[in-house]
């Protein structure tokens, strides 16, 4: 069974390519809801880096334990 990192390396992928376009798009027409979106996928990110981490820490914290 894969691992969050796995199960989520296409979502992360999508979330920075449609990061990158709203930030493109923010800076070449000044339109505040590309920025909003920006802000929106970034967060969504963030997120989920967070999440794949805590759970890899628990994984490594269970390891440790069963030794």
């Amino acid at each position: 069974m894969p691992g969050l990192r796995e199960q989520f390396r296409t979502i992360l992928q999508n979330l920075e390519k449609n990061c990158d376009i709203h930030s493109e798009q923010w800076v070449r027409t000044g339109d505040t809801s590309h920025l909003s979106a920006y802000e929106h996928y970034k967060k969504e990110i963030i997120e989920i880096k967070e999440k794949i981490i805590a759970s890899e820490k628990k994984e490594k914290q269970k390891r440790k334990t069963k030794k």
